[in-house]
């Protein structure tokens, strides 16, 4: 099973059942990995999703995402993690994400998509032809042939940014996720959460907070509120009066009152922080902010139950960075009536084996989103554009040809090794039969018969000469066929797929530029897609890596043409490459 795994990864296929989600915001970079296993008896062990690996890193520019310096550091952290073949989904949180309900008439889902460019492209700031759009349907309208319908569109600009920098990094980008897609796969996978209740989630952002409610598995009701984790962090700034001394709380202060206090209860109100600062003058300071966020959650509450004609919702759950504060639940809750709590991944489906991993239970809620946007993989609402994504069908048309020389390989091996002790057998008929035509020579008697069976069996020595010929170690080659297949693969840029390759050893021989002989061994036919610029340039670098190659010997550029547009600004280069395999590569 570790070698089968271990050949996924190679090839970024998720055998060995690994989940990676990842959420890139203006501020931090937050990476979950999961693995599923099936239940073991044997060891006492129960199935399920285990975490693997967990953190959470500020960005080394902040406020841009994108910067090449974000992706190094990625990639040191799959390095230590031991995360090479994952494939990934990200978070679409960029500020021009559009993420709305809307009705449409029943139809499948392409065509869905299309009608949605045409309706719903005045309310874009951005082109809809070049935008990431997607859409889920969340279930039968009350109008008859019409259905619910959440969009989310995301500037197409944004989106190709979002799917140059995963690739800066070894992780295969996958999907481009939203919230409400993870926090559906949350729901699903949950343990703990009653799914057919009415389920508020509240995730609390640094600037807005996100209110998602769900019933019966479907998003019913979503908003957003403009209070988030930062205005907590803003208010606690500023100036204090202590013992009669003006002191002053900068922003790192803030947060670390933050982390100390939560919310400041009980015995906490008489507590002192940074600067003598007690609890009591910390509530003080932190309750407008509390009030907002209190409003806002019971209006939005208050009007699902409305509108849905919902009696009661037994639980809401917080998710976010700032739900993992000491007592922001019970607050809360004592001044909306319905219950609140933090809701912790890791404390509800998520099993934590590893010791080292225990402190992931601390901020559980904070990691909510990057488990949800692991599981979803994007199955829901992909905003990846489609000729970026990572899919089965398009890897098996790339390595196809590749596998399919392998297979020869693996043929010619196994006959080549009968073949040895054949070849003796064979070469044992030979001389027996030889000894015949002898023998038949002295034979007068037999007149023109002997002529005629003298012919028939320097045809069987012929025909036995000729079988041996199939077999390439026999006449004197000593070619390593695994490495030199590897070495094929490793040569293929990203936008180059082989359509044919073909090894023969029977050519007629030229002459090569360099005096060589030379018979045309492997012939490698592929195709480029992209721009004309680009697709000279990636034939070039393929022709120096194969120039490079130890296993071929003068690789020739047999011709090149341009075939018909793929789509707009792309049409596909179709090329033919020949060499000669090197004999004795090892």
């Amino acid at each position: 099973m570790k070698i089968i795994e271990k050949l996924g990864q190679s090839i970024n296929l998720p055998i060995s059942n690994s989940y990676t989600g990842m959420v890139i915001t203006g501020y931090d970079l937050r990476i979950v990995d999961i693995i599923k296993r099936d239940p073991n008896p044997k060891k006492n062990e129960p199935g399920g999703f285990y975490l693997n690996s967990f953190v959470d890193v500020p960005v080394s520019v902040p406020g841009e995402s994108f910067h090449p310096d974000n992706a190094k550091l990625i990639n040191t952290i799959i390095r230590k993690n031991n995360l090479w073949g994952r494939t990934v989904s990200v978070l679409g949180a960029d500020k021009s994400l559009i993420v709305k309900r809307v009705e449409a008439p029943a139809m499948e889902h392409d065509e869905l998509l299309e009608t949605l460019r045409l309706t719903e492209r005045e309310g874009l700031s951005y082109p809809m032809e070049t935008a990431a759009l997607d859409a889920m349907i969340l279930g039968p309208s009350v109008s008859e042939g019409q259905i619910k319908v959440m969009m989310a569109a995301l500037d197409g600009e944004v989106a190709s940014k979002y799917n140059a920098f995963v690739r800066r990094t070894n992780f295969k980008h996958i999907a481009i996720s939203i919230v409400p897609s993870a926090l559906s796969a949350l729901i699903e996978n949950s343990l703990i959460i009653d799914k057919e209740a009415a389920v508020p989630v509240i995730s609390i952002g640094k600037n807005t907070t996100g209110i998602y409610v769900f019933q019966g598995g479907d998003l019913k009701f979503t908003r957003d509120v403009y209070v988030g984790g930062d205005a907590f962090t803003k208010e606690l700034m500023g100036e204090y009066e202590v013992d009669g001394e003006i002191v002053e709380v900068n922003e790192e202060e803030a947060e670390q009152m933050k982390i100390l206090f939560g919310v400041p209860r009980g015995a906490d109100l008489f507590e002192a922080g940074v600067h003598g600062i007690t609890g009591e003058m910390f509530l003080e300071r932190m309750r407008p902010a509390l009030e907002r966020m209190v409003t806002e959650l019971g209006r939005s509450l208050d009007y699902f139950k409305n509108e849905y004609q919902v009696r009661d919702i037994p639980e809401a759950y917080l998710i976010g960075l700032a739900a993992s504060l000491a007592n922001l639940p019970e607050y809360i809750t004592e001044n909306l009536g319905y219950r609140f709590s933090a809701y912790n991944p890791f404390e509800d489906f998520i099993h934590i084996e590893d010791e080292a991993l225990e402190n992931a239970r601390t901020f559980g809620p904070g990691y909510a989103v990057s488990v949800g946007i692991a599981l979803d993989q994007g199955s829901r609402i992909n905003l990846l554009p489609v000729r970026s994504r990572y899919s089965i069908k398009g890897l098996v048309k790339k390595i196809a040809p590749i596998a399919a020389v392998i297979l020869y390989s693996i043929i010619v091996t196994a006959v080549s090794i009968a073949g040895v002790s054949y070849r003796k057998k064979l070469e044992a008929n030979i001389s027996s039969t030889q000894q015949k035509i002898s023998g038949l020579k002295v034979e007068q008697t037999l007149g023109s018969l002997v002529e005629v069976q003298t012919v028939n069996l320097k045809n069987e020595i012929t025909a036995i000469e000729t079988r041996m010929t199939v077999y390439p170690e026999l006449q004197g080659r000593s070619i390593d066929w695994g490495l030199l297949f590897s070495e094929t693969g490793m040569l293929m840029p990203f936008d180059i797929a082989l359509n044919k390759v073909n090894i023969r050893f029977d050519r007629t021989q030229e002459i090569a530029t360099d005096g060589e002989l030379y018979s045309k061994q492997v012939i490698l036919d592929g195709r480029i897609r992209g721009k004309p610029n680009d697709q000279i340039g990636t034939l070039q670098q393929f022709l120096r890596k194969v120039e490079e190659t130890k296993y071929f010997l003068h690789p020739t550029l047999l011709y090149t043409k341009q075939s018909s547009m793929a789509s707009e600004g792309e049409s596909l280069l179709l090329f033919s490459l020949s060499a000669d395999i090197q004999k004795g590569a090892k």
